[in-house]
């Protein structure tokens, strides 16, 4: 699962720039204006976003999790298999990813708290609320992954109703601080590129190029940790294993 796009929730307002002059970066409570932005807005983004997300990357997510479960035959076989799941599941996952961070964005926080300690912890909560959601999607999705002859509703009925949840102890440990470091390297990489030495030359570029990196930028950095997590989650999820200290072996 890859993490939201930036888009829901404004920009904390800010009395100083922490980017390039030197001055102290203090943040100030989120204006009336950003505390009021319709969250509806926010959903329809996010589900939009996984939607297209979900069509495009979905083979190489099929790949990886047959590297991750160690599936050695008929590795480029059924790359779509499972999609049923994923599709149904990515509209309330990016909704409930949304209500995360927006929740914890809107926190009451003081004001000495760094900008990038709250996007963190607006990401944390977004892992939480979205790893809820989203963990029964992923056992049906990444056992028709696995087993390409069962098909989305034959992993589903396979699995049954605890099946569906087994994995959600590792789904939360994997889901809550890699959407934290999501957050805040994106949200760090917008203030550098709005604030920073060439902040002016970002700014003239098209509106589309800002997002794009820092989206990039973010998902490198949420990857390069959530990983090794991400493995255990997908081979506890795919039946390889049965706990953590299995699926870390």
């Amino acid at each position: 699962q890859t993490p939201p796009p930036q888009g829901s929730v404004m920009p904390l307002s800010r009395r100083t720039s922490s980017m390039g002059d030197g001055r102290a970066d203090i943040p100030t409570r989120p204006s009336d204006a950003e505390i009021k932005a319709p969250m509806w807005q926010s959903m329809v983004a996010g589900a939009a976003g996984g939607v297209c997300e979900t069509l495009v990357g979905f083979p190489f997510d099929t790949l990886k999790v047959r590297v991750q479960s160690g599936v050695r035959t008929g590795m480029f076989k059924g790359l779509y298999s499972g999609v049923g799941s994923r599709l149904c599941g990515v509209v309330p996952d990016w909704c409930a990813l949304y209500v995360g961070f927006t929740i914890g964005k809107r926190l009451d926080y003081p004001d000495w708290v760094p900008s990038w300690a709250r996007s963190f912890t607006a990401g944390c909560f977004a892992g939480v609320v979205g790893g809820l959601v989203i963990c029964p999607f992923d056992a049906v999705k990444i056992r028709a992954q696995t087993r390409g002859d069962l098909g989305t509703w034959g992993a589903a009925r396979s699995l049954g109703f605890r099946g569906l949840w087994a994995g959600l102890p590792a789904t939360m440990i994997w889901s809550v601080p890699s959407q934290g470091v999501f957050w805040m390297a994106h949200d760090v990489s917008v203030d550098a590129m709005k604030d920073g030495r060439y902040g002016e030359r970002w700014q003239k570029m098209s509106p589309l190029v800002m997002p794009f990196v820092a989206g990039g930028v973010a998902g490198i950095a949420e990857w390069l940790g959530a990983l090794p997590l991400d493995t255990i989650k997908t081979r506890i999820q795919a039946g390889k294993a049965e706990s953590f200290r299995g699926a870390a072996a």
